[in-house]
């Protein structure tokens, strides 16, 4: 189900774009660019943080977005906002396949942290509390970080699209091609499973 702001985002879309003003177009896509940016890097692998850049993916992105758009508005079925996200996303995948591929040795004996990575803290603190209910030391964050990397590919993703990316249910179901109650319950689980590793860590499932 689309909201009535997310219709009158496409609308505003489509009528930009049928009058062939690219300035518009370009503003209307623009005001996405913030949200964009968050996707990529929550899911950059660390080992290309200094090779690949996540403005210039965010960049093709909409530079595909303009070429496709006429085929996403004769049937817009799903929100503008989880349209850009699937081709930012398809994006990324290309890029990290090419540069892994290219030069995997190379970029495995580069040096990285905790820092270069999304910190995980910071991913969930505006869901689950001030950082310092979860955890007051740079180490605890690497467990964090960690424990999110031991989900399933699934629940990691659920829990990026809801509390890092700030999706709805009917958004996160329309990326996932799932219902809108699926995905509140998939998130649930995915959340639980998260509670349950850091509790096992001694980080505390109170703190989420």
């Amino acid at each position: 189900m689309t909201s009535p702001a997310q219709k009158q985002e496409t609308l505003d879309l489509s009528e930009a774009h049928l009058r062939g003003d690219e300035a518009r177009v370009e503003t209307l896509l623009h005001q996405y660019r913030n949200y964009l940016m968050r996707v990529v890097e929550a899911r950059l692998d660390v080992r290309l943080r200094r090779r690949v850049d996540a403005s210039d993916i965010v960049q093709e992105a909409q530079i595909e977005a303009m070429r496709s758009m006429q085929d996403f508005l004769e049937n817009p079925v799903v929100p503008v906002r989880v349209w850009l996200r699937k081709l930012v996303v398809e994006r990324l995948i290309m890029a990290q396949r090419k540069h892994l591929r290219a030069a995997c040795r190379a970029v495995s004996k580069e040096q990285h942290t905790d820092g270069d990575a999304v910190s995980p803290v910071k991913l969930l603190q505006g869901n689950f509390g001030s950082p310092s209910r979860i955890a007051s030391k740079r180490d605890s964050a690497g467990v964090l970080r960690r424990c999110l990397e031991e989900l399933p590919e699934a629940d990691r993703e659920i829990i990026l699209m809801h509390l890092y990316e700030g999706l709805t249910s009917q958004e996160s179901g329309a990326a996932l091609g799932i219902e809108p109650a699926t995905a509140r319950k998939r998130l649930g689980r995915a959340v639980k499973k998260l509670r349950d590793l850091l509790e096992v860590r001694n980080l505390g499932a109170s703190s989420l």
